[in-house]
């Protein structure tokens, strides 16, 4: 047992390996804006086309990695070398971008339901407009000196944005109310479950050691995310709607711009025969 630790403790070591600060629209921003734009072309030729049994495979494929990466992160997140270990709260993981590894990895071995219309509705709008923020505006995310953890990052919302892309491009999502609405209602109680989170680590006391704020609701704590602490300030219920509506208006035109490329795309073709 003592080798296995040490064996563990090396390898967080590697993980823990600190560089610069990466820059906003720096060489590694482009670089990462180039990979990702190359993925989107190459799901968009090779995984049109997919079978049901390859359709769950991918879906699950795509989750699993997001899950690895995130588990890698929490271990170098509370290493803290000769130390010892110290679990983070900060880095719960239940932030927005977090739950599509969680709301994949079950719509993966769901039959055609309902349930899973709504699932994938989250991902196709909700999800992959999380995993674009983060390459439109990394500020928040490059804060940090592991080397991993910038690649990682830029790694997994890359996974989520193309997920959806992928759904869309598959014809696994269409522009129907069991999706659109689906999606909604996940998205919802996302959001509710997030603020119980908020709420329990308030009155266990983890909200006092740590700025403990999942999907940055938390009535306790200001949010960081923009313009929107004013509005906490003045009330927090309209704080909340006005979170939803906004995630919702810029999630549903990232989705229907993806969408309407797509389209298009198919109208060219039809044209074209």
């Amino acid at each position: 047992m003592r080798e296995r630790g040490r064996t563990v403790n090396k390898i967080l070591d590697i993980l823990s390996i600190e560089a610069p600060k990466p820059l906003v629209f720096g060489w590694f921003h482009l670089m990462w804006i180039g990979i990702l734009i190359i993925a989107v072309a190459l799901t968009a030729i090779f995984l049109k086309r997919t079978t049901k049994r390859q359709n769950k495979w991918i879906i699950f494929a795509f989750s699993l990695i997001c899950i690895v990466c995130g588990v890698v992160q929490q271990l170098v997140y509370s290493y803290h070398g000769g130390e010892g270990w110290s679990y983070q709260w900060y880095a719960f993981p239940f932030q927005f971008c977090a739950t599509p590894m969680y709301v994949g990895i079950i719509a993966a071995f769901l039959p055609n339901c309902k349930v899973r219309k709504a699932l994938y509705g989250f991902l196709a709008i909700y999800g992959m407009f999380g995993g674009l923020c983060i390459y439109i505006y990394p500020e928040q995310v490059f804060n940090t000196d592991y080397l991993f953890v910038q690649i990682q990052t830029m790694l997994y919302h890359g996974i989520i944005f193309l997920m959806g892309v992928y759904l869309i491009m598959s014809n696994r999502i269409e522009n129907k109310k069991e999706f659109l609405l689906g999606g909604f209602s996940v998205f919802l109680l996302l959001v509710f479950l997030a603020e119980i989170l908020n709420i329990i680590a308030q009155y266990t006391g983890i909200a006092d050691i740590s700025s403990f704020n999942m999907v940055y609701i938390s009535p306790y704590k200001t949010t960081t995310l923009p313009i929107l602490p004013a509005v906490q300030n003045f009330s927090f219920i309209l704080f909340l709607l006005v979170y939803i509506l906004a995630f919702t208006l810029f999630s549903h035109i990232v989705f229907y711009s993806i969408y309407g490329l797509k389209r298009r795309g198919i109208s060219f073709k039809r044209k074209s025969i």
